[in-house]
């Protein structure tokens, strides 16, 4: 099977995320995978069965994903506006809006990071394919 590009890709892992398809989203991560951000209480989650379990937890609490936006940086990484909304709505808690740039390896998720806006997204990937200087 042909590796996704990181657009399907993306939409794939948001799908099985948002029906707790433990079994179709432990086929689009890495082995290695690091997630970091809002989602992991700012604490990066090393490997698979660590993401995994953080989505079952994630899946199982008041709140709903939301994919708002997703556009293709680069052949492995992708820019998505994400949006959890608390279930059932809550007048004290509003919903929580967030960039995320997402490197694949192979059409799997091997990096996941929150940022509190596009610019700072942008500047990390920037930053991750630039050169340093010899």
């Amino acid at each position: 099977m042909e590796a996704r590009g990181p657009v399907e890709a993306t939409q794939a892992i948001i799908s099985a995320w948002r029906d707790a398809d433990i079994d179709v989203l432990a086929d689009l991560l890495n082995d290695d995978v690091c997630v970091s951000g809002y989602l992991a209480d700012g604490r990066p989650v090393l490997g698979k069965a660590a993401v995994l379990e953080m989505v079952e937890g994630f899946s199982a609490s008041t709140g709903r994903l939301r994919l708002l936006d997703v556009e293709q940086l680069g052949p492995t990484c992708a820019l998505l506006q994400m949006r959890i909304d608390p279930e059932p709505p809550d007048t004290d808690v509003g919903p929580a809006e967030s960039w995320w740039m997402w490197a694949f390896d192979a059409g799997t998720l091997k990096q996941s990071h929150a940022f509190a806006s596009r610019d700072a997204a942008l500047l990390w990937f920037a930053e991750r394919n630039s050169t340093p200087p010899a």
